[in-house]
């Protein structure tokens, strides 16, 4: 579809700050977006001939017509086997699988087969693909990478990933009209479907601390890196409404990379975070090499597409 809608393009992402594999829309992400991952395809789930326990139970299930879809499904419901996995759970329950498929589209089967699949699996007797893949060897290389800023320069285009904030102001001096990307879920869309190419662009995924969530004094600070899933587990606890809220919206391959802050400054009028933040009385901090700037969310969009963001400056 090459819109991120219909998840026939799953694969799992392991990223250090991820902790485990997790199940993205390869469709519209980009291969910079992958700087310090660790990926697997469909392809990468069978060991020695031998299948994954969610392709045998599928064909054991019949849980595949046509088969265009099927390969996403058992992306999807592997990454569930994973979190399940890691957090030493019991076996899956049909709300599970519900849940891990809402990015996953089927025009054949109704589903039941495929859920069927996914509540047939034994953990128990399942091997993490966490533990096959990621060797000391890989994890150290992946780390290692993650303290490396990355810089690209040809005759027309740059894109740079700083480990330090300041790094970033000095290059959005230095280019003013580039673009800054989060996970691309929507502009990934937009390239796709209008083929637009950012001739410059900056991505703030090395930096450490702009992947925190903290709660001061009542109030909840999140940086620009933390996904709308980091999101919803931290609020959980503190406001349940807006995590139930946070819950029923995008697939989980959506809110596993999408970017709290990335949805705000979309400046989208059908974006889902800005709302529910607007009746909160957000506040957004405006940092650049002159200081910072603090200004009330509802006062941060313009007009259509349009907000009081300088050129210089990051939320």
């Amino acid at each position: 579809c090459s819109e991120g809608d219909c998840g026939a393009c799953t694969i799992l992402k392991y990223f250090p700050k991820y902790n485990n594999f997790i199940p993205i829309n390869s469709c519209i992400t980009s291969v910079s977006e992958q700087d310090c991952s660790s990926l697997i395809t469909i392809e990468g789930l069978t060991e020695n001939k031998s299948l994954h326990c969610i392709q045998e139970s599928m064909i054991n299930s019949h849980g595949t017509q046509c088969g265009f879809c099927t390969p996403g499904h058992v992306m999807s419901i592997a990454g569930l086997v994973e979190k399940k996995i890691d957090n030493r759970s019991s076996n899956i329950s049909e709300k599970e699988v519900k849940d891990s498929l809402t990015g996953n589209l089927c025009r054949c089967t109704g589903y039941t087969s495929i859920i069927k699949a996914g509540t047939a699996i034994n953990i128990k007797d399942t091997e993490s693909l966490k533990k096959r893949y990621l060797k000391e060897t890989e994890t150290d290389n992946i780390n290692i990478s993650f303290e490396q800023p990355v810089q690209i320069i040809t005759n027309n285009t740059s894109y740079f990933a700083p480990k330090k904030l300041s790094e970033a102001f000095n290059y959005l001096s230095d280019n003013p009209k580039a673009k800054i990307t989060g996970a691309l879920t929507d502009i990934g869309v937009i390239q796709n479907k209008n083929h637009l190419a950012f001739n410059h662009r900056l991505s703030l995924h090395l930096i450490d601390e702009m992947y925190q969530v903290t709660l001061k004094n009542s109030k909840v600070t999140v940086g620009a890196r933390v996904t709308i899933n980091t999101f919803r587990k931290f609020l959980k606890d503190h406001i349940p409404q807006f995590s139930h809220y946070l819950n029923i919206f995008a697939s989980p391959q959506i809110k596993n990379i999408a970017t709290v802050i990335g949805n705000i400054a979309n400046a989208s009028p059908v974006g889902d975070s800005p709302t529910p933040l607007f009746v909160l009385d957000a506040k957004l901090s405006l940092d650049s090499v002159k200081g910072k700037r603090i200004i009330d969310l509802r006062k941060f969009y313009t007009s259509y597409k349009n907000m009081d963001l300088r050129p210089n400056e990051i939320i």
